[in-house]
């Protein structure tokens, strides 16, 4: 699900890699072969994708590059994958990229972190503690919850990794920010449930294109992985530096004053749809659901047809002849 969505948002980010891990709930293998299917499916619709480009924005990647920079972790759980010869071509092309970045790169944690972890480990076996600390200030984690061990072990040992998680009792996910993406079975009247639902998503997803085909049934709740890039898109609501701006990916706040681990936090006084108003930490991100679900449609849209001016776009703001701003 959250892969769907990711690749029709790839055109603002630059991808560096995507790497098949275990999780909490794949402990013993890697579907690497689930991510190239879906870029194979995204192949067909390119060039549709291409023709809607935004001005502000940049081209969407290719298939090929796509497929060139995909990886995975071994088929281990946690620290089990962490040491001396558990490298994986996910930690070394980890490695490189941050290595040779001289901006943030960010690393966006869907289930485990064993492959971040190793990356990590692997750099500090050859590098003095200057250079460890340099590659540590590069690095912008944003993971859902922690779903192994390797995560919790990694901050301990690098407290200054810039770090968004939701911490909370193992398997307790419903107490996670990143929830009010689409699980609302505790707030009641808050977040509108209709655009959340397999009826809608069959109406304006996966009705609408041959991509949209792929996008899977609900099991659970839809998408929780999809907050960490949601963060991301610059729509004038963040700052990726500042996660306790808020964002559609959420809020989240420094767990002290010198820390650099952000955490659930809350936003009040959101109105909900049945006129009361709450306060919660999901709420951070459901409070902007008509907005990316309506815009995550348009997206899909743009897959149907190369022609411009028969699917919607976003307005453009033009100040002076010009919509640099």
């Amino acid at each position: 699900m959250s892969l769907t969505r990711f690749l029709l948002y790839s055109n603002q980010f630059d991808v560096q890699g995507i790497c098949a891990t275990t999780s909490m709930w794949l402990q013993n293998q890697t579907r690497i072969d689930q991510i190239q299917d879906h870029i194979a499916e995204y192949a067909k619709i390119y060039d549709n994708l291409n023709a809607h480009q935004p001005d502000t924005e940049g081209s969407w990647p290719t298939a090929e590059e796509l497929l060139g920079k995909t990886y995975t972790g071994p088929p281990l759980c946690g620290l089990e994958a962490v040491g001396e010869g558990k490298s994986s071509n996910g930690s070394i092309a980890l490695r490189a990229a941050i290595d040779e970045s001289e901006d943030p790169t960010w690393v966006l944690l869907w289930g485990g972190g064993n492959v971040l972890t190793q990356a990590v480990w692997e750099f500090e076996q050859n590098h003095t503690e200057a250079e460890i600390e340099d590659f540590i200030s590069k690095l912008r984690v944003y993971s859902i919850s922690d779903q192994d061990d390797s995560t919790p072990w990694l901050r301990r040992r690098h407290p200054q990794i810039f770090w968004i998680v939701s911490i909370h009792t193992m398997n307790a996910y419903s107490l996670a920010t990143w929830g009010g993406i689409s699980g609302d079975g505790s707030e009641p009247g808050g977040p509108d449930t209709s655009l959340v639902t397999n009826e809608w998503l069959q109406t304006n997803i996966r009705d609408v294109s041959s991509f949209g085909k792929t996008y899977p049934e609900i099991e659970f709740i839809m998408e929780g992985d999809t907050p960490t890039f949601l963060y991301l898109i610059q729509n004038g609501l963040g700052s990726r530096e500042h996660p306790y701006w808020g964002s559609w990916g959420g809020r989240y706040g420094r767990l002290t004053n010198q820390d650099h681990l952000y955490v659930d936090t809350v936003d009040a006084d959101v109105p909900g749809i049945n006129g009361a108003n709450f306060t919660s930490n999901r709420a951070t991100i459901w409070r902007w659901r008509n907005a990316y679900q309506w815009d995550f449609s348009a997206r899909m849209h743009w897959t149907s047809t190369s022609n411009f001016s028969a699917v919607n776009h976003n307005p453009v703001v033009v100040v002076n002849d010009s919509n640099i701003v």
